[in-house]
């Protein structure tokens, strides 16, 4: 279980409105307060379906920059990888509420994956912890590439991970340069 000082991405998970998208941006919704990125998407399959997509260490080397050793559907210890190799960072998962809600490390980090049933099929609301507040911007640009890859997976078209040197080739600094105007300063220092 998360302590008491996890309170605040419980809060940040429960809010509905972080700031829309404007009209014809690609951009998810996407809000920082107090250390924490929140980003929102929505998957066209119900969330017993994405559950393993965000568990099982085969699906997260399709899509996602942590690759844990095992799957992370208990509470425990549990390393992971971008690559083979890459140094390991702790992916201790903290809380499983299987197919709803994961939170486990991602070395200093902590990421809060939270799932809920929309008509299109699941609403996925991401809540990043991070411990280098002047990287929002960047870290929104990596998950939003990750989490198109992920939503193209899920809907059974084909698609490459976009991590490292991928991810930069696939426009990673222009993502990060609209995350940058997105993000409000005074909402990263909390």
């Amino acid at each position: 279980m998360i302590d008491a000082s996890d309170n605040l991405i419980d809060n940040c998970c429960r809010r509905t409105d972080p700031a829309a998208s404007l009209p014809g941006d690609d951009l998810l919704p996407v809000s920082v307060r107090s250390g924490l990125l929140s980003m929102r998407t929505t998957l066209d399959a119900p969330p017993g379906e994405v559950w393993p997509w965000l568990t099982r260490p085969d699906l997260l080397a399709r899509w996602s920059p942590v690759v844990p050793d095992r799957a992370l559907i208990t509470a425990g210890a549990a390393e992971a990888r971008e690559s083979p190799l890459s140094q390991v960072v702790d992916a201790t998962v903290l809380e499983v509420f299987e197919p709803f809600r994961l939170v486990h490390r991602w070395g200093l980090d902590t990421l809060v994956w939270q799932l809920g049933p929309a008509d299109a099929g699941t609403q996925l609301q991401l809540v990043h912890r991070l411990t280098a507040r002047d990287s929002f911007a960047e870290v929104a640009a990596g998950w939003h590439l990750c989490l198109g890859v992920l939503a193209r997976l899920i809907a059974g078209r084909a698609a490459e991970r976009l991590v490292g040197a991928d991810a930069v080739s696939a426009g990673w600094a222009s993502l990060r340069d609209a995350y940058r105007d997105r993000i409000v300063p005074n909402d990263a220092d909390d």
